[in-house]
């Protein structure tokens, strides 16, 4: 009733109406009493503030205008640099404050050492009110250290200091480093790039060695390190997508070394041209490089500081767990890193020896040979990359992605290995039958030959054969066979490397039953590598049936033995043609030019020298004699008459 406005007397007369008594009555008015004096009290207050803030504002200068005193240009300069600084905070980027070097040095080691006293953003406590503090604490010196350690980094001492440990790196690695590249510079061809496995694998050293097949799989499949037998400056020139799809997975540290130093001149150049778009790409392929050599190095390091170099690194054992390297096989650095070892001197130059590549004016005469192999070197990378791309879809992990894309290659090597291993023995056995010289010791080096695929088929037969889950460890029981986990690709090559292994053996018991070889090793070894892939070829089409997803259409056919020996007998022929020509020709340098038309009727009549008549006569006295070019009765040479009367009765009596 008081707030809606009725008088004092009216409420006490209501409220005594209502039977409230004269005490409480005065106790309320003299409450309401109570608070009017206060409120008026505020409101005297509030009008006295005001009046003294609108004096003071009059006193107070206005702020200085930081537009005053610059002139236009600059103004609109310092406008776009505002705006920018806001665009970046609104995008969450710290603006770098202007802090001296010492300054902002000091502040990140105090704030990194406070850091780790706390240990991390999740810091628990028994007290709550406690760990909330330092939680807070922890992402202040968070928000700090990204401010100190960026104003830190923008310094030119920063700079100034970097460089010179990067130049204090590279001396302290620079003999392990040459000494690296030169190591495997003596195991590796100057035409590494040109060759295939099967040619590596196949060929004399200088030095009279053979490449040892673990080196060969690590030169052909990590292909990155043909890059050592390439001039820099024709790397330069590569196109920087040509560098990303080098394979660098798996490089040991010895490889790295010898990729770094024989790669850092260039990247120089690459690093002061980084405005080109095509150079920084290269540029940053290469610090990718050199960041995972530097971190694999450290880590080699760390490890041989902890349990001794190469020559005397002991290991734990079950007697001594605790002494020595406690790291098993490829886990140990040292041994990871002697995997292949680059220990052995086969003779090929370890200076700056490369690969020539030259740029040759355009055959028109060549164009379809240079088109088939352009179409061919396509195909085999769309291959590649629908075989990657599948992969990836079907495993959905790196690191099963890479193992079964080194299978995938493996089966391929191994089929182009018993491919050209039986076109080199059909080759071998024609010769030796055409010039007769096939004797028990050339028969006994075949038998030696296929004993060699043989080892190398069980090999590869029997890790194809874990790939898909069987267990062959003990005596065979299928029933412990684990789960066959291969992709339709993998598979699909399986499949194809099953033929081409049977019909292999199939030649080979051939060859055997001819010549009457009685070799028990091999009658023995053959089943039995049959058996095992006749189960492999029964649960790969399981379970190819069962996958949705089946991998692309294969292009890649088996060659039989019946046309690689076909294939056999056109080499040979065509070598042998090659041999015959240049025993044929009379002047024995170049070739004969050919008869301009207005001089045809020359050489033919009475000249006297036989340069035509000759050659005629000699035709019609070979086909006379039966082929044979030889004057078998002195009859003289060429071009005279007793050769054209012998050749006509020849012809009249038939052959003899």
């Amino acid at each position: 009733m008081v707030l809606d406005g009725m008088s004092h007397d009216d409420v006490r007369k209501k409220m005594s109406e209502n039977g409230i008594d004269d005490n409480s009555i005065n106790a309320f008015f003299d409450g309401i009493n109570s608070y009017d004096e206060k409120i008026r009290a505020l409101q005297a207050e509030v009008e006295k503030l005001k009046r003294s803030r609108s004096i003071r504002q009059r006193e107070e200068a206005p702020p200085p205008d930081m537009f005053a005193n610059l002139d236009g240009d600059q103004v609109k300069l310092l406008r776009r640099l505002l705006k920018l600084e806001k665009q970046l905070q609104q995008a969450g980027i710290a603006v770098a404050a202007d802090i001296p070097y010492e300054e902002a040095k000091q502040k990140v080691e105090e704030i990194a050492r406070r850091m780790g006293e706390i240990g991390s953003a999740d810091v628990t406590h028994p007290d709550p009110a406690v760990q909330k503090s330092l939680r807070e604490e922890y992402y202040r010196l968070e928000q700090d250290m990204e401010k100190y350690n960026t104003a830190l980094m923008l310094t030119d001492e920063y700079a100034a200091e970097e460089a010179r440990k990067e130049r204090e790196w590279e001396e302290e690695n620079y003999e392990e480093n040459l000494k690296a590249l030169k190591s495997i510079r003596r195991m590796m061809p100057v035409d590494i790039k040109k060759m295939s496995e099967a040619e590596l694998e196949g060929m004399t050293t200088p030095n009279g060695k053979k490449m040892v097949r673990e080196i060969v799989r690590k030169f052909k499949r990590t292909n990155v390190l043909e890059l050592l037998r390439m001039n820099p400056a024709d790397i330069a020139r590569n196109h920087p997508s040509l560098l990303e799809n080098l394979r660098v997975t798996g490089l040991s540290v010895t490889e790295r070394r010898a990729l770094h130093i024989h790669l850092k001149d260039i990247a120089e150049t690459w690093k002061a041209q980084q405005g080109e778009e095509m150079t920084k790409k290269k540029y940053e392929w290469f610090k990718t490089l050199k960041e995972t050599f530097k971190t694999v190095v450290n880590s080699y390091n760390n490890h041989v500081k902890q349990y001794g170099p190469a020559d005397n690194h002991p290991y734990a054992t079950r007697d001594d767990p605790d002494i020595g390297c406690p790291l098993l096989g490829k886990q140990c650095p040292i041994k990871a890193n002697n995997s292949p070892g680059y220990n052995i001197d086969l003779g090929y130059p370890e200076g700056d020896v490369y690969m020539e590549s030259s740029v040759q004016k355009g055959n028109p005469d060549d164009a379809g040979a240079r088109a088939l192999a352009e179409a061919q070197a396509l195909a085999r990378e769309k291959l590649a990359n629908s075989r990657a791309d599948g992969l990836k879809k079907h495993y959905k992990n790196i690191r099963l992605v890479a193992e079964a894309n080194g299978v995938c290659e493996l089966l391929d090597t191994s089929m182009d290995t018993i491919e050209n291993r039986q076109l080199h023995w059909f080759q071998a056995r024609l010769k030796h039958r055409l010039n007769k010289t096939e004797t028990a010791a050339t028969i006994k080096v075949e038998l030696a030959e296929f004993g060699e695929l043989i080892k190398d088929i069980r090999l590869a037969s029997t890790k194809f054969a874990e790939r898909s889950g069987m267990s062959l460890t003990g005596k065979r029981n299928a029933a412990t066979d684990a789960e066959d986990t291969r992709s339709g690709i993998e598979i699909n090559l399986v499949l194809l490397y099953y033929e081409a292994v049977v019909d292999c053996f199939d030649g080979m018991e051939e060859r055997m039953k001819d010549v009457k070889a009685n070799d028990k090793g091999l009658l023995s070894a053959i089943p039995t590598i049959k058996s095992l892939l006749d189960e492999l070829k029964e649960k790969s089409v399981t379970t190819l049936a069962k996958l949705k997803d089946k991998g692309p259409a294969i292009t890649r056919k088996v060659k039989t033995r019946v046309e690689i020996m076909k294939e056999a007998k056109e080499k040979n022929a065509s070598e042998s043609g090659a041999a015959a020509t240049p025993s044929g020709d009379d002047g024995g340098g170049a070739p004969e030019r050919a008869p301009h038309p207005m001089m045809a009727a020359r050489g033919r009549g009475r000249s006297g020298r036989g340069g035509g008549r000759g050659d005629l006569f000699a035709a019609i006295a070979g086909r006379g004699r039966g082929g044979g070019g030889d004057d078998e009765e002195g009859g003289g040479g060429p071009g005279r008459g007793g050769d054209f009367l012998a050749s006509i009765r020849g012809r009249g009596r038939g052959p003899p």
